[in-house]
């Protein structure tokens, strides 16, 4: 592989790492209301996630998931359900100040990260449509061992990205962690995630 391509792969994938999602919000979510801590559990259960689905891509797995619609709309649907869960659980909290230990971003973890991350399968298409793009035919590597280096530039990529929107809301507690913006925080974060769901169940 030429310096080049590895240099447009890292490129690219810090550029799509940094797009919002699902577990970019939790983990943002998780650091404005907790702390960088959590949202550093929160990154590293999305981290495991990644991890799951490249060795998916890798060994076939997730080639012969893109094949077998049924199974992709079955995960799309738990999917799509989880995050309307998340969504409604945040909600749930704006009838009343909830105190540190019963907000529900408590109850987010390194699970939930991974859980979100694993389940989605647009994640899945995404990799198996992404990663050949930068395979080099000519390369003295196999192709087995391009995907692992690539999938190591790509979580490192990732874990960049997460870092900073962690970090940079942490740093943002401070000046949030008042009742009524936590509420606001709350039905913004609620609602978004509501709707990234319900969006989900549209498009299938």
């Amino acid at each position: 592989m030429t310096l080049s391509l590895l240099f447009y792969f890292t490129l690219s994938s810090l550029l799509l790492a940094a797009l919002p999602g699902p577990s970019m919000m939790l983990a943002i979510q998780g650091s404005l209301e907790k702390g960088f801590r959590k949202g550093m559990e929160i990154t590293f259960g999305v981290l495991l996630g990644d991890v799951a689905l490249l060795i998916g891509v890798i060994v076939g797995v997730g080639e012969v998931l893109s094949q077998s619609p049924n199974i992709l709309a079955i995960m799309g649907t738990v999917a799509n359900g989880y995050l309307i869960y998340l969504g409604v659980s945040s909600l749930k909290t704006l009838r009343h100040f909830v105190k540190a230990e019963e907000s529900v971003t408590n109850k987010f973890n390194w699970k939930t990260g991974f859980f979100i991350t694993v389940i989605n399968p647009k994640t899945i298409v995404f990799l198996l449509a992404y990663f050949p793009q930068f395979l080099d035919p000519k390369s003295l590597w196999s192709t087995t061992q391009q995907m692992i280096l690539l999938s190591i530039i790509f979580l490192i990529a990732v874990a960049i990205v997460m870092f900073f929107y962690a970090f940079s809301a942490s740093l943002a507690k401070q000046f949030l962690n008042r009742p009524n913006v936590q509420k606001i925080m709350n039905l913004a974060f609620g609602l978004l995630l509501v709707y990234l769901g319900v969006n989900g169940f549209i498009q299938e």
